[in-house]
């Protein structure tokens, strides 16, 4: 990872960490009180996992496609 994505990532979690935290010291009441950490909690593992999935994935596949490049390459 760069330095730019460490950077974004760690200032992603520490703004989900504020809003979860504000969210659980509010003054709502009932299921309310508990509904905005819940669904920042399932955001935050949409938003920072999918990326991270897909990030992955496009390694992989980057290296299988040079590693067939290079074969070829050697093959003549």
């Amino acid at each position: 990872m760069t330095n730019y994505f460490i950077y974004l990532w760690g200032f992603l979690i520490v703004l989900y960490v504020f809003f979860f935290v504000v969210g659980i010291s509010s003054d709502s009441s009932g299921d309310m009180k508990w509904f905005v950490p819940i669904f920042l909690a399932i955001h935050a593992v949409f938003m920072l996992g999918i990326p991270y999935f897909l990030a992955r994935r496009a390694v992989s596949r980057m290296k299988y496609e040079l590693e067939r490049e290079f074969y070829y390459m050697t093959r003549d």
